[in-house]
């Protein structure tokens, strides 16, 4: 578990402190708009698999290479037709040939990604966290050694691209073959009403993961829209460390889902918030102390508005903590419905309220708006598990 973590600092923080401090503010924000982007558009082959896929298999481990199979299929009928759209938008809109190539090169490398990590998807299901770990260890220190050695050789951002792509092609054979190698390929065929019926079933988790992602991501768009390249390379700064921050809110709830999704006991649920709690307020008033320091540290000297950035997103971070057990709870639960309808209502309230500050206010203005809407998440979340699910607020803590 320690070396899962460790790598995954490695791969989503340091390289992009790194990335940072190579290419400089503006050239940083050139690139990490295209990246957002493209981690937006991949949620719709990412389809809530981490979370569907996971409750599937913990409750019929017996039908795996069977699950698996239909879920693959209808995540290669996705992939096609995310490809196809975007592919036509681009032809369609006559795009600077550099941006479409970037674009591209991105997109594929996140494609990559998606499915390597769909393939560590069933051992989770299965807990066998020590394969998964081992996987995700490996993959994560090849993407650091690939990338990083290309920022201290390169600044073209396309070069840097590519070294992403390479990193996460070598993910996805390693997970690919260890899967195959565990549990082996269904020979049953997959009929296409399989498809449709499992595209259904998985649209609610398609729903809350890409919305959650969106509102949690899309401040970023506005930003360039609103601020330019060097406004995306400040705030991205900042949210780099923030996405290292929330890291173990994810192992966390990848720990507590298959036990709650069997069920629901009480002493878990306790566990699980108390443990979220702690952590979350030790790195958030940690951050909130040190960021001056931590800012100078990482980037160095043209990055001076990240450290007003991390005081206000330090309460951001205490928020999502708090909040892991309560959506974890609701997707082990079959609540998903009412999961994906409160981010839907998350994702609007950010929107309107970012079109609103973003202007006048800037970065931290959108810094300002995801402390609020992730407040109101966890609210949302609170009112669907008392009352749908009856659960009393001292079963919480």
């Amino acid at each position: 578990m320690l070396l899962t973590i460790l790598s995954k600092v490695l791969s989503n923080l340091v390289i992009f402190f790194v990335m940072a401090r190579v290419l400089g503010v503006e050239e940083f924000g050139q690139f990490m708009y295209p990246f957002t982007l493209v981690n937006l558009l991949i949620l719709l082959v990412d389809y809530g698999f981490s979370i569907r896929l996971v409750k599937e298999v913990s409750l019929a481990p017996e039908n795996i290479k069977r699950i698996v199979s239909v879920a693959y299929k209808t995540k290669v009928v996705i992939t096609s037709a995310l490809f196809v759209i975007v592919e036509l938008y681009l032809l369609l809109n006559h795009l600077d040939n550099d941006y479409v190539f970037l674009l591209n090169l991105l997109l594929v490398m996140a494609t990559f990604n998606s499915f390597s990590q769909f393939f560590c998807l069933p051992f989770r299901g299965v807990n066998l966290f020590n394969i998964e770990s081992k996987v995700t260890v490996l993959s994560n220190l090849l993407q650091f050694i690939i990338v990083v050695a290309t920022l201290l050789l390169t600044k073209n951002i396309n070069n840097i691209a590519i070294s992403f792509l390479l990193s996460k092609f070598l993910f996805f054979m390693i997970s690919y073959f260890t899967y195959k190698k565990r549990f082996g390929r269904s020979k049953e065929k997959v009929v296409f009403s399989e498809l449709t019926k499992t595209m259904s079933i998985y649209f609610p988790y398609a729903i809350h993961i890409g919305i959650g992602a969106l509102y949690f991501q899309f401040d970023t768009i506005i930003i360039n829209s609103f601020v330019g390249s060097e406004g995306v390379g400040l705030y991205q700064a900042a949210m780099r460390i923030v996405v290292g921050a929330l890291i173990i809110t994810e192992v966390i709830s990848n720990i507590y889902l298959p036990t709650l999704a069997k069920k629901f006991n009480t002493v878990d649920f306790k566990k699980m918030n108390k443990l979220s709690a702690v952590f979350g307020l030790l790195i958030s008033v940690l951050l909130f102390i040190l960021s001056g320091p931590i800012t100078t540290i990482l980037y160095g000297e043209g990055y001076e508005p990240v450290k007003s950035l991390l005081r206000i997103f330090s309460f951001l971070i205490l928020i999502r903590y708090l909040g892991t057990g309560l959506g974890t709870l609701v997707s082990a639960k079959n609540l998903q419905k009412l999961r994906a309808i409160s981010v839907v209502f998350v994702l609007i309230v950010n929107i309107v309220l970012n079109y609103m500050f973003i202007p006048h206010f800037g970065i931290y203005g959108a810094a300002i708006i995801s402390v609020f809407t992730s407040l109101t998440l966890n609210l949302c979340y609170l009112v669907v598990i008392t009352k749908k699910l009856k659960i009393r607020l001292s079963s919480f803590y």
